[in-house]
């Protein structure tokens, strides 16, 4: 199909797994419709789901005259889907999609990495909820790395593979602390803010802005630390450019 064509119909085909997104141009005003008999109704201008008990996958969508990536396009939606509601708790201060998705990169292959910021430390009960909301099926679900200060766990809606990392604003703002106004050189908390310098907020966006104003900030002392820890021999391996994003000056 030419790039930037558009269709006028959707095929559909049986699909072993329920899902997932029909994905219509926003600027388009055509009616789309699926071709199979069995009910499925006109679909609009806006996104909408497919009927589960239909069991439809897209096969082919026109890429959006305004360029924008289908597969984040599809991505942010099941964000938005799966993370709707998260806030009934009161505990929940952000929801941020990271990795290739809150990058804008993403490709077919590409998951879904969500990023949940809590005020305090999450049960297991928070951290399943939202996935049974969902209709997830966990697959890993870690307790809690004292390294790398977080909670994780792993589930998956339809085909798509969802990676959520939690952790509390207390953690964030003391990663910041420590690296900004202490030159910490620790790829842990490098690689968080990294994460929030290149996320697309869902919720607590005035929080996310301010992290990364402070994350933005990249003093003298800390270029000194991280020119001459990566000058160490064996430092590089397996870092190259992780740091990049937070400090575009150094």
């Amino acid at each position: 199909m030419p790039q930037g064509e558009r269709l006028t119909s959707i095929a559909c085909r049986p699909f072993k797994t329920p899902h997932l997104k029909l994905i219509v141009p926003s600027d388009t005003n055509r009616q789309l419709q699926c071709r199979r008999s069995d009910g499925c109704a006109k679909l609009g201008g806006a996104p909408k789901w497919c009927p589960a008990e239909l069991n439809l996958v897209i096969v082919a969508v026109g890429a959006p005259s305004s360029g924008a990536n289908p597969h984040v396009v599809w991505r942010m939606g099941i964000a938005r889907r799966v993370t709707k509601g998260d806030d009934g708790s009161g505990n929940v201060a952000a929801l941020t999609v990271a990795g290739s998705v809150g990058a804008g990169l993403a490709d077919r292959w590409s998951d879904l990495e969500v990023d949940c910021y809590w005020l305090e430390p999450p049960s297991d009960a928070d951290r399943r909820e939202p996935i049974g909301r969902a209709g997830g099926v966990v697959t890993e679900f870690w307790d809690y790395d004292g390294d790398d200060r977080e909670w994780s766990e792993d589930y998956r809606v339809g085909a798509l593979t969802v990676t959520v990392s939690n952790f509390t604003v207390a953690t964030v703002e003391g990663f910041l602390d420590a690296v900004v106004d202490q030159a910490d050189p620790d790829p842990v908390k490098h690689m968080r803010l990294a994460a929030i310098q290149r996320c697309q907020p869902l919720q607590g966006a005035e929080l996310v802005r301010t992290w990364r104003a402070r994350a933005e900030q990249y003093p003298d002392q800390l270029v000194d630390v991280m020119i001459e820890r990566s000058l160490t021999a064996g430092t590089l391996a397996g870092r190259q450019g992780m740091r990049c994003s937070i400090g575009a000056t150094a």
